[in-house]
């Protein structure tokens, strides 16, 4: 592989059961930076094969413009947990950068973050002054 390919790879566990594709380029022996342009760069699995965690990365960075960088599932295949990140930090600018789900799909609670700080609301002056430093 050329080095900044970008290359999949998948890892299995001692019975054999798939347990996370993921999509990267060699920094150093051994090391891996995850990166996908698109899509998820790790997807993780329970061991009967259904989706754990879908997680968006760029340049070993967890970062997506678009919707939450990271997703985690319920056993049954519903969402119980989307947080949002920019270039590694948690950070969302029009909602609440981490959501948990129950049971039902209905929200437990929600947390709002700004570079990595979490805030009571996108709404206070501290917040409002932190997202003119972005």
């Amino acid at each position: 592989m050329k080095s900044g390919e970008v290359k999949k790879h998948t890892t299995f566990d001692d019975k054999g059961n798939k347990v996370k594709d993921y999509w990267g380029y060699d920094i150093a022996y051994y090391d891996i930076a995850y990166h996908r342009d698109d899509d998820p760069a790790v997807i993780q699995y329970y061991t009967d094969g259904n989706i754990l965690a879908k997680i968006w990365y760029r340049h070993g960075m967890k970062h997506r413009k678009d919707g939450p960088a990271e997703i985690l599932y319920t056993h049954r295949g519903s969402e119980s947990d989307e947080k949002w990140y920019k270039r590694d930090k948690r950070h969302r600018e029009d909602g609440p950068a981490h959501i948990t789900y129950d049971s039902r799909g209905t929200i437990k609670y929600v947390k709002f973050y700004i570079n990595d700080k979490l805030v009571d609301s996108l709404d206070d002056s501290l917040t409002k002054s932190a997202l003119k430093k972005c």
